[in-house]
């Protein structure tokens, strides 16, 4: 419990906020049906459940069930705060006037100005923090940054959009054989006509001179 508790402190200290909100529930009554419940979020939605397998396998104890899962849940944890300061340590580099802050800062900034962003009264000191890489920073300076901002990640393609998928030529022989059947040309020669590779699904009347 004592390394559990660490990592989580560890992991939101260096400015992680994903897990904030995150809570840990383990039950040591050795005949519940689940043994360990995570609450990610505090808005009431249904937990993570772990189930209490001791029930199933006779050979271990509650005990034996409590310390596995804790021992992965802490695993979980460790890679997820090695991956979380590899990453703070790769956007300091891009973006350089992050490295004006401490990383108590920066939890301070991306949680303040989230609130701002949803039309929340944020902390009195935020503008002052700003100050530090735009002299006198003010509201209207704020708003200006978010408008940029978003008008940037409006700009930005969307990779999740499929790509079109560009026309294979067995597609360009199908549609040809479609609209020949509609011109009234006879299946025979249409095949002739892609056999040769002389076929326009667009220009039928040049493809029917063979």
């Amino acid at each position: 419990m004592t390394r559990l508790g660490r990592i989580f402190v560890k992991l939101y200290g260096s400015g992680c906020v994903l897990f904030k909100d995150w809570s840990f529930e383990f039950l040591c009554n050795p005949s519940v049906e689940n043994c360990v419940f995570v609450r990610y979020s505090a808005s009431g939605q249904t937990p993570l459940k772990g189930e209490n397998y001791a029930l199933k396998n006779k050979s271990l104890s509650q005990d034996d069930v409590i310390n596995d899962y804790m021992k992965e849940i802490g695993d979980f944890f460790e890679k997820c705060s090695e991956e979380w300061l590899d990453h703070l340590t790769k956007t300091r580099d891009k973006f350089y006037p992050l490295n004006f802050f401490t990383t108590a800062q920066i939890i301070i900034l991306q949680e303040e100005i989230a609130k701002y962003r949803n039309g929340i009264d944020v902390y009195r000191e935020l503008y002052p923090l700003l100050s530090t890489v735009k002299a006198d920073c003010s509201k209207s300076n704020l708003d200006f940054a978010i408008q940029k901002l978003e008008e940037s990640l409006n700009l930005e393609p969307n990779h999740d959009e499929p790509e079109m998928a560009l026309p294979t030529k067995e597609s360009f022989e199908l549609n040809f054989l479609a609209e020949a059947d509609k011109a009234g040309i006879s299946r025979e020669k249409a095949l002739k006509c892609i056999a040769v590779g002389m076929f326009d699904p667009d220009d039928l009347e040049k493809s029917n001179t063979i």
